[in-house]
């Protein structure tokens, strides 16, 4: 009995040793982790950007402007961008990567006026066309409650597609 014994506290010490104290990383990696809001409204930022300073490691905000990214260690930065928002960029350590909480400020972005125009001799070919759909064709369509499918017919025209199944819209190609 006292053999048994011996051998089970033998192994629970081996086991003891065995595992990593707890607290201490023992990855080679640091993960980042946080919220990302709008500074002025404190709403959250659905899809901005948090990506590394070599721009290898990227993620995005879900739906409750939640993020975590995992990067190597000996990242020094990330910087955070949302469209119509200036970039924030984050000193990152290990001690602060705990859950970040990033208020990005509302940046404002002027545009010169751009004009549209054309050159009429590239439009020289173009002229408008009609497709034509007789009473006898309409008899070959698939009928459906005793009428013909209009819509069935017209999908099945060059250049017309359906907008998805379940619905009732189509898309012209060109139109």
């Amino acid at each position: 009995m006292t053999n048994t014994s011996s051998i089970l506290r033998l192994f629970a010490l081996m086991f003891f040793f065995s595992l990593p104290l707890s607290g201490q990383n023992t990855s080679e990696e640091l993960i980042v982790s946080g919220h990302v809001f709008d500074e002025q409204s404190g709403e959250v930022l659905i899809a901005a950007n948090i990506y590394d300073s070599t721009k290898t490691h990227f993620t995005t905000t879900n739906a409750y402007g939640f993020f975590s990214l995992t990067l190597p260690k000996g990242t020094s930065s990330v910087i955070v961008s949302y469209l119509g928002y200036q970039n924030t960029t984050l000193d990152i350590s290990q001690e602060n990567s705990s859950l970040l909480k990033i208020n990005l400020k509302p940046g404002q972005t002027n545009l010169d006026e751009v004009t549209v125009t054309a050159n009429e001799s590239l439009l020289g070919g173009v002229s408008e066309i009609s497709h034509t759909i007789t009473a006898e064709q309409m008899t070959r369509v698939p009928v459906i409650f005793a009428e013909p499918d209009i819509q069935q017919m017209l999908l099945s025209t060059a250049g017309v597609n359906s907008v998805g199944d379940g619905t009732t819209g189509f898309n012209v190609r060109g139109g």
